[in-house]
């Protein structure tokens, strides 16, 4: 049996007015985009190991999220003007509900968002995004 001990990490909401206080005073840094690559805490302290350098603080506050530009920017733009696939105002793929947005290009994940939803990018979009693939292929691809 282990005798390794755990902290209880405990949540707590912030008020949406404390945090541009703890700017002001210059008591939070972000570091946004960057992965950590290995953490410990000691007295109380948390100590990050990021980009090869320690980052110390008393409390850590980690957040995904996705960025709110459709992917493929660059490359996906050329494809879009070459071929003339329809795009919504802000820029992602118009759809049908199988998910075509051409023919012979079907879409999932964020390039799916506007027919599946928010879902769209995590695994129960995926798997949304999957049946309505394959109900495509059942009904219109010729094996």
């Amino acid at each position: 049996m282990s005798t390794q001990k755990t902290k209880t990490v405990q949540r707590r909401k912030v008020p949406r007015r404390a945090i541009p206080t703890f700017v002001a005073r210059g008591r939070r840094r972000e570091h946004p985009g960057v992965e950590v690559e290995s953490a410990r805490v000691s007295g109380g302290r948390v100590s990050l190991c990021v980009d090869g350098r320690q980052i110390e603080a008393d409390r850590v506050l980690l957040a995904t999220g996705f960025p709110s530009r459709r992917p493929g920017e660059g490359w996906l733009d050329e494809v879009i003007k070459a071929h003339g696939l329809p795009c919504a105002e802000c820029g992602y793929p118009i759809v049908d509900r199988g998910l075509r947005w051409h023919p012979r290009v079907l879409v999932m994940g964020a390039l799916a968002e506007l027919e599946i939803g928010p879902v769209a990018r995590n695994l129960s979009g995926a798997i949304r995004a999957g049946d309505r693939i394959v109900d495509v292929a059942r009904k219109d691809w010729v094996y």
